[in-house]
């Protein structure tokens, strides 16, 4: 697997081989003004949302496939966000027993997180990725110019995903992220960009050699879901709203479950106090939530029941990834009957 990074748009197609039949390219809706960039393709539009990610979306995409001739020699290129990389990923490793995909990631928590490692999938009964396959794509092309249209709350969601990366691996890295993002920035700024696409780079060159010792998650690779246990709960339970303002960005669950993480690492004596008080004044400092929201404070006994449901889950235990200082987390393994201690910190 390749990263490409340019500022020029238009170089991604300098990875498309001349062996390829057709080419398809599975991107979001909200991209319209970037689909002339695509207009020699076939073009598949999706409405990418938590929501619309499962299966019979797949169905749809296959279809599209199908009519439109698609073989064993034509390329997939997911352009998007997460949820769209995720959704083509899919396709790709699935469609004709596997064909080639590339991914244009376009958000920011897609461009250091979220494309790279391979994983992808879809939700099935509002569980998050329950469904999928790890097989990395051909290629990514990363283009910060990509991010001078996203608002603000998106910008902040990857911001959340990249703090997970350092909190994890580099405590000087995650300093330096907090210090650039507790200020205004310009996203139409060259040096903006600039600064945001080397931290990104930090990210996803801590991911990749974390995912290169430990392709299926048997080991090393189950730091990453720092956060991820109950952030992904949260964001189960914040679908399920028909209000609209308790409505959680993936990052913003993620925010969450860190600081939840974070305080049950204290509670049981993983951490100090400082670590704790760190952690979550930072993410408060970048505008992140660190606890529940008012609307699931009662709502925490579902929270560990959809967590009875994770993908980390072995047997009778699950792996929880747990705060030792900032730059080293640990995993702990813990019986699924004893989750109701993560009450208390919730």
């Amino acid at each position: 697997m390749k990263i490409i990074n340019s500022n020029r748009i238009v170089d991604y197609k300098k990875q498309i081989s001349k062996k390829y039949t057709k080419v398809f390219v599975i991107i979001d809706n909200n991209l319209s003004p970037y689909f002339i960039y695509f207009k020699e393709f076939i073009l598949i539009k999706i409405d990418a949302t938590e929501k619309n990610k499962d299966l019979s979306l797949i169905e749809k995409i296959y279809s599209q496939l199908l009519s439109c001739g698609a073989d064993r020699y034509s390329l997939i290129i997911g352009v998007g966000g997460g949820i769209t990389t995720d959704i083509a990923g899919y396709v790709a490793a699935t469609y004709l027993r596997g064909i080639d995909c590339g991914y244009i990631p376009t958000s920011l928590l897609a461009q250091c997180d979220a494309s790279i490692g391979g994983k992808n999938g879809v939700n099935f009964n509002g569980y998050k990725n329950i469904i999928g396959t790890i097989r990395p794509p051909k290629w990514i092309f990363i283009s910060p110019n990509f991010l001078t249209t996203l608002p603000q709350n998106i910008i902040r969601e990857g911001v959340a995903e990249m703090l997970k990366g350092f909190i994890i691996s580099d405590a000087k890295l995650y300093k330096q992220c907090i210090s650039y993002f507790s200020k205004p920035i310009n996203i139409n700024s060259k040096t903006t960009l600039t600064k945001i696409d080397s931290l990104a780079k930090k990210c996803r060159e801590y991911k990749l050699e974390i995912v290169k010792s430990d392709p299926h998650e048997s080991g090393a690779r189950r730091l990453l879901n720092f956060g991820h246990t109950i952030g992904h709960a949260l964001e189960k339970l914040s679908a399920q709203e028909k209000n609209k303002e308790h409505k959680l960005l993936h990052g913003e669950c993620v925010a969450i479950g860190m600081a939840i993480a974070t305080k049950f690492s204290y509670d049981i004596g993983i951490c100090s106090f400082d670590t704790l008080k760190n952690i979550t004044a930072s993410l408060s400092k970048l505008t992140l939530p660190t606890a529940l929201p008012k609307w699931a404070e009662n709502k925490k006994e579902e929270i560990i029941k959809i967590i009875q449901k994770d993908k980390k889950i072995k047997g009778d235990f699950i792996h929880f990834i747990l705060v030792k200082k900032i730059g080293e987390v640990v995993v702990k393994k813990m019986k699924i009957k004893h989750l109701n201690r993560l009450i208390d910190s919730l």
